[in-house]
């Protein structure tokens, strides 16, 4: 339908431009161009990319030939301004259905990524929704237990062995650590657990629930305990400390 407004807009521009006899016919060419105009941000505003184009197109060629064929001064002067403006339209076209294909694509990614997700544990959104509740935030005994019953009882039991799992992991880890930094204090263990495993200041602060002037202080004792120079840098310490102590097992370092 754009196309053909266009091209019937166009037609009765030429014939207006190859009939004098019309009263101020230039007149009337310029109204058409501005009616060609108006078809075209019909076309945008539907991503119409090659339509717009091409409507583009026949708009140009069209007041070219009317150029041509009447010499009208009028219409000369406000060639340039009309060739600007329509080369604007057809560079917006371009972007916005470029815009609109990139969030389709994004759109239609997520879409395939929220139904891996749920299909790949099975899970429904109800349950997915439980899983981030547990995750946000402490919750009371009766409200943990609640969110737990939204799993099921095979999701609760794959939880609690692999939380159960993984607490065992970094006890056994905060163990080495302690063991091989005797001097240290048990919070001071802590921070030098997360500093091995490649968290920043910012991380650390947010893991323990302190303050950074409170982290930093207790950064600065851990390096007076182990008698490190000013250019000394804390990881690589701790790190060459910890394997002194014989062989470390990979998840201490984990990145």
């Amino acid at each position: 339908m754009t196309l053909a407004t266009q091209l019937a807009l166009s037609a009765d521009t030429v014939f207006s431009a190859i009939t004098p006899q019309i009263p101020n016919n230039y007149m009337v060419i310029i109204v058409n161009m501005i009616l060609l105009s108006g078809n075209i941000i019909v076309s945008l505003s539907t991503y119409l990319t090659r339509t717009t184009q091409v409507s583009v197109a026949m708009a140009i060629t069209t007041y070219i030939l009317c150029i041509g064929i009447t010499n009208d001064a009028v219409l000369k002067d406000y060639a340039f301004m009309l060739l600007v403006v329509l080369a604007f339209f057809s560079f917006l076209g371009f972007r916005i259905t470029k815009n609109a294909e990139r969030l389709e694509s994004e759109n239609m990614t997520l879409r395939q990524d929220e139904a891996e997700l749920l299909q790949i544990p099975r899970l429904n959104k109800t349950q997915v929704k439980a899983y981030i509740k547990l995750a946000s935030g402490r919750h009371n005994t009766e409200h943990t237990r609640r969110l737990l019953n939204l799993l099921g009882e095979r999701s609760q039991r794959n939880l609690l062995a692999n939380v159960i799992e993984f607490l065992q992991l970094r006890e056994t880890e905060k163990n080495m650590i302690a063991q091989a930094l005797p001097e240290l204090t048990p919070s001071e263990t802590d921070i030098c657990q997360l500093i091995l495993r490649n968290k920043k200041l910012s991380e650390v602060c947010a893991i323990l629930g302190k303050t950074e002037s409170n982290i930093s202080t207790q950064r600065a004792n851990i390096r007076r305990k182990l008698k490190m120079k000013p250019s000394d840098n804390l990881q690589q310490i701790l790190e060459q400390r910890m394997k002194k102590r014989g062989r470390v097992p990979d998840f201490i370092f984990a990145r």
